[in-house]
């Protein structure tokens, strides 16, 4: 450790990032993920839908009055 400091002190050290998680924190991250997932799945399935449903660019819309 006292060397890993010396060579940080003369910014020669590589940067690495830990951390640690409690099981229960990593059953948190797991889940929040797993949300996320299935989040961008449901909206990227909503824009192909109103992609294939939408007119293109030159049709005019028929809305009724």
């Amino acid at each position: 450790m006292k060397e890993y400091i010396e060579e940080l002190e003369r910014e020669e050290a590589p940067v690495v990032v830990q951390y640690g998680l409690t099981p229960q924190s990593y059953e948190n991250l797991t889940n929040s993920i797993a949300d996320l997932k299935r989040y961008l799945i449901q909206i990227k399935s909503i824009v192909k839908y109103y992609r294939e449903t939408a007119p293109s660019e030159g049709e005019a819309l028929n809305i009724p009055e």
